[in-house]
């Protein structure tokens, strides 16, 4: 287990915490987060932290497609 020491910066990081939770009916405040991590040079990675029973069917589709465009940029 890696842990930021007491004097390390958290800006410094280079991997992006995203949180999925609850049902999927509006899928924009997630999507804006994931492209905002894509176009973003200094992440390298996403983390992706989900807690969803699911939801309607178009958001959830639009959430799969946007992490799988996300994959090729950012394996």
């Amino acid at each position: 287990i890696l842990m930021p020491s007491a004097n390390s910066s958290s800006n410094l990081a280079n991997l992006e915490r995203i949180d999925l939770k609850g049902e999927i009916f509006d899928s924009s405040a997630v999507l804006e987060k994931i492209i905002n991590a894509k176009n973003d040079s200094n992440i390298k990675g996403v983390l992706f932290v989900v807690d969803s029973p699911g939801g309607a069917f178009a958001p959830s589709m639009e959430l799969a497609l946007a992490i799988k465009d996300l994959k090729i940029k950012k394996p």
